[in-house]
């Protein structure tokens, strides 16, 4: 019996020592894989850094995403791409309003608009555009991409029958001047279903060159050098009827001189022609060189009339004076040509004009006074002390009147009483009445 509880209590001791060196060791090893650079505690460490970094990575992703995709917005969104396409005998079309709704793959939305160009019409869908052209189902189709529209070929374009021309009208303005080294252009009338375009011609070719403008249209140049030659331009197409005008060349303008009186030259104004017959920043013609034949007669510039040049508006002058406008005869000035206002100059009136012809026959002072002239009504009739100025310009007289294209008598606007007006009278020459009633002849003046 004893000996037996000796072999269990051994046994016992034994399995102890056995566990707890077992325990010692398993403490060494946990320990060493907690502690150590390559530990559990370090790894963890770790993973919970990278798996930080990968958040921060797609925060940072996700802003820069947004901030380029407002960018791209800013830019495409709402901005307009425009495209044309023409081809012979076609009408041209434009696409607008383009969207860019995808930064990545360069998607857009289109929004078609004035795609009804003659009988073109057309769709959008998506990036991109296909336009058909109405009689026979004939088509074409744009993509967009990067801003860019590229189109195909047109489809069934054998079956496109562009509209003939079959009338031509006379080439406007007909037999016109061209400065040498300056531009015009000529228009011919063409029926107006047309889509084919008229063939221009000039000869010589060394007088001025052309270029065709639109179905019905040329672009003349003079060339330098060429003063005083003419040419014939023509306006044809296939067996019709041609139309011809014959071009001059003349001196390009030059600017108008302010220490040069130009009382004498012609001018167009509001559509009407006439002579200059005072000049008011040279102060011509001298108002103390005649009262013009009486009291009556007597006249001044105005009040306050300015002689600084850049008082008054700009001007240009030529030396030609164009075919069929009619001039002054015996005018008295041995110079004369053409002034004409630069486009858009701003400034004071310079000059003083007159027509150089009546106004049909003789009427009564109260229709005299309501006639207006020019597409804007600014020439009108002329006051007793401007027809006085007009005499002195041009030293009417008895003896010469006739010589100057001149009648007996034309009313002017200033009233003497109820009863009586005053007219000018050449033959005389001076200011005079005549009762309203009476009947004289009518010239109108404006000022440019």
């Amino acid at each position: 019996m004893k000996n037996n509880r000796i072999k269990e209590r051994g046994i016992t001791l034994i399995a102890l020592v056995i566990t707890i060196i077992v325990l010692l060791l398993l403490a060494g090893i946990s320990i060493s894989m907690l502690a150590g650079n390559n530990s559990i505690l370090n790894r963890a460490g770790e993973s919970r850094v990278a798996n930080a970094l990968g958040s921060a990575k797609d925060n940072v992703n996700i802003a820069v995403m947004a901030a380029v995709q407002d960018y791209y917005q800013s830019i495409y969104d709402g901005q307009n791409v425009s495209t044309t396409y023409t081809s012979s005998g076609l009408d041209e079309y434009i696409v607008t309003n383009v969207k860019k709704n995808n930064t990545e793959n360069n998607e857009y939305n289109l929004s078609v608009t004035d795609v009804s160009f003659g009988n073109w019409n057309g769709t959008g869908t998506g990036a991109s555009i296909t336009l058909v052209y109405t009689p026979d189902s004939s088509q074409i189709t744009g993509t967009l991409s990067n801003g860019v529209m590229t189109w195909g070929a047109i489809e069934n374009a054998g079956q496109i029958t562009p509209k003939p021309i079959t009338s031509i009208g006379a080439i406007s303005p007909a037999n016109p001047e061209v400065g040498e080294g300056k531009e015009i252009t000529l228009t011919a009338t063409i029926n107006s279903d047309a889509t084919e375009s008229l063939t221009w011609t000039i000869e010589p070719t060394t007088v001025a060159t052309i270029t065709p403008v639109g179905k019905n249209s040329v672009k003349v140049t003079g060339i330098t050098g060429q003063v005083g030659n003419t040419a014939t331009i023509t306006a044809s197409y296939g067996t019709l009827t041609s139309q011809t005008t014959t071009i001059s060349v003349v001196a390009a303008p030059q600017e108008a001189l302010s220490t040069q009186s130009y009382v004498g030259y012609y001018a167009e104004v509001d559509g009407v022609w006439g002579i200059i017959y005072a000049d008011l920043l040279m102060q011509k013609p001298d108002s103390s060189l005649s009262p013009w034949g009486n009291s009556y007669g007597a006249w001044s510039f105005p009040s306050g009339t300015s002689t600084n040049p850049d008082d008054y508006k700009s001007y240009t002058v030529s030396s030609t004076i164009p075919s069929g406008k009619t001039t002054m005869p015996n005018s008295g000035y041995t110079t004369t040509g053409v002034i004409t206002p630069v486009t858009g100059a701003t400034g004071a009136d310079r000059f003083r004009i007159i027509e150089v012809s009546n106004r049909g026959s003789t009427v009564d002072w109260a229709t005299a006074k309501d006639m207006k002239a020019g597409t804007n009504n600014t020439w009108k009739l002329p006051t007793k002390q401007e027809w006085s100025m007009f005499g002195s310009a041009f030293n009417v007289n008895n003896g010469n009147y006739r010589q100057k294209g001149l009648t007996y008598y034309c009313w002017s606007a200033t009233a003497s009483g109820d009863t009586f007006a005053y007219y000018a009278y050449f033959r005389e020459p001076m200011m005079t009445e005549d009762i309203k009633t009476g009947l004289h002849y009518v010239r109108l003046c404006t000022t440019f």
